[in-house]
């Protein structure tokens, strides 16, 4: 449960940039980066 309310913080951050809003979360983590990858290298991440 803990993660899935972390991935929809990032994507809802992520969402908010749209609207002109600063994205508050560093770029390593940001949903972009995240969305990029899968698996075990989310696991890793």
């Amino acid at each position: 449960m803990e993660q899935i309310t972390y991935l929809l913080f990032l994507k809802l951050a992520d969402e908010m940039t749209e609207l002109g809003f600063d994205n508050p979360i560093p770029s390593d983590y940001a949903w972009s980066e995240l969305s990029r990858r899968s698996g075990d290298d989310l696991e890793i991440h």
